[in-house]
């Protein structure tokens, strides 16, 4: 399913001018298709992802689920803002981020900070990711100066914003895209590292 998601998304970026009223049409229709996979929060999205781990008891699911955001965040220490073991609950926040360089020397960057929250009790946890906004940043590719840096609210981009210009609907979706892909991925991380060290935490007996 994801890879038809993918491809489909790809299609749709690399239309013609000439084709933008199919584009619309098209991005409504992969957009109604992903709508089921997040919740709307007041300014943008929040994947949640419940994690069945049967026979597993809190306390380690709870170790289970710091040693992933070690894993997957290069400084836990950072990322993880808030934790309590006897309520189960970790919060913590990330950045998803990618750039890319233009054939005329363009650097452009994005940026989307995101609200972690795990919540655990016995023989699962609940995933909860939210993104809100992002931050694209554009810059000279080869002196590195920065042309422009604007932060915008996810809810601001095609199609939640229903009267954005048709010329603008392409790179307008493209960053409800961006979001929603990274987010699901990150969701998607969390649940098998989590249940991998959950499921072998009493196999490291040395």
């Amino acid at each position: 399913m994801k890879k038809l998601l993918l491809l489909a998304i790809f299609s749709l970026l690399i239309l013609p001018a000439n084709s933008q009223s199919k584009y619309e049409k098209q991005s409504n229709e992969l957009f109604d298709s992903i709508k089921s996979n997040f919740t709307e929060t007041e300014e943008g999205i929040k994947i949640i992802k419940v994690v069945e781990l049967p026979n597993i008891e809190k306390d380690k699911i709870y170790i289970a689920a710091l040693e992933a955001l070690s894993n997957i965040y290069k400084d836990s220490k950072e990322v993880i803002q808030n934790k309590d073991k006897e309520l189960g609950t970790i919060f913590g926040k990330g950045i998803f981020f990618e750039s890319s360089m233009s054939t005329w020397g363009v650097l452009t960057e994005s940026k989307c900070e995101h609200a972690i929250k795990i919540e655990v009790k016995d023989y699962k946890c609940r995933i909860s990711i939210q993104t809100d906004e992002i931050e694209n940043t554009v810059k000279n590719g080869v002196s590195g100066q920065t042309i422009s840096k604007n932060k915008y609210k996810l809810k601001s981009f095609f199609p939640f914003w229903k009267e954005c210009p048709m010329k603008h609907r392409k790179a307008s979706f493209s960053n409800i895209w961006f979001c929603y892909a990274h987010t699901v991925g990150a969701a998607e991380t969390f649940e098998k590292e989590i249940m991998t060290i959950a499921n072998n935490s009493d196999k490291d007996n040395w």
